[in-house]
């Protein structure tokens, strides 16, 4: 069932990787096997990828959407479309016929149990390896676990561009931040919407990775710093400064194009 005309995965560490397990890693890293296919949760699927559709034919309009952009998420109920409504009906007709009888249960279950064990030995039973994703090309790269820690602290011990700080600073961070809201909600420079959308309510703190050069070097590569900041203080305040700057950025573009 996995076959790859192409290997887009680097094994770099020191374990043997059979061909199921390489296989897999050539799916990506955001490939999740399920244990079993459940007919009423495919549906739910199916109802709210097209509840999304509606929402997005909906609010279509950029225009109507600018001042209600920046508010937090809300609950929203779509009205039915007969298209919407004569799709699903199609689509759960399709979705019958696949589950019934016995040729779903080798379709979803039982070609499926060998990626299943794979990723299993390569995250559970394997403390010795570690996998990101490369800098470039978007390839999955195997590397010794000891090569990689080792690597990142090297990284991190880097005084000039990191600061080793408290869960009592990131606090102090935070109130300051928040602080500068309230002032700005004060002095009517922005409105309670967006001041509210700014606040974080449950903050995650970013996860710091090392991407692998392997463009550079398949041996040792060096790694490029990563920081996930989904979730975290600045998220909303980036997704802002985008939205303001984009149609600046869109009108260079354009003028680039026409040179």
């Amino acid at each position: 069932m996995y076959v790859a005309t192409e290997s887009l995965s680097f094994n770099l560490s020191s374990r043997q990787l059979n061909d199921i397990e390489v296989a897999v890693l050539n799916i990506g890293l955001s490939f999740i096997p399920a244990q079993q296919a459940i007919l009423t949760e495919t549906m739910l699927d199916l109802r709210l990828f097209v509840w999304h559709l509606i929402l997005r034919t909906m609010f279509s309009n950029v225009n109507e959407m600018e001042s209600n952009l920046f508010k937090n998420p809300g609950i929203c109920i779509p009205q039915d479309h007969p298209l919407m409504g004569a799709f699903i009906k199609l689509s759960e007709n399709d979705l019958f016929n696949a589950f019934s009888g016995e040729q779903h249960y080798e379709i979803f279950n039982i070609r499926i149990a060998p990626a299943r064990k794979a990723l299993f030995n390569l995250k559970k039973n394997d403390a010795s390896i570690a996998i990101q994703l490369a800098d470039k090309g978007g390839s999955t790269v195997i590397l010794n676990r000891e090569f990689y820690f080792s690597s990142i602290k090297t990284m991190l011990r880097d005084e000039t561009v990191y600061n080793k700080i408290s869960v009592k600073y990131l606090e102090v961070l935070t109130n300051r931040v928040y602080a500068v809201v309230n002032d700005c909600l004060l002095s009517r420079y922005i409105n309670p919407e967006l001041a509210n959308y700014l606040k974080v309510e449950s903050l995650l703190v970013p996860h710091f990775l090392g991407l692998p050069k392997i463009h550079m070097d398949q041996v040792k590569p060096h790694f490029r710093p990563f920081v996930a900041g989904g979730g975290w203080l600045t998220e909303p305040f980036s997704i802002y400064v985008e939205k303001q700057i984009r149609p600046v950025l869109d009108m260079s573009m354009q003028h680039l194009c026409l040179l």
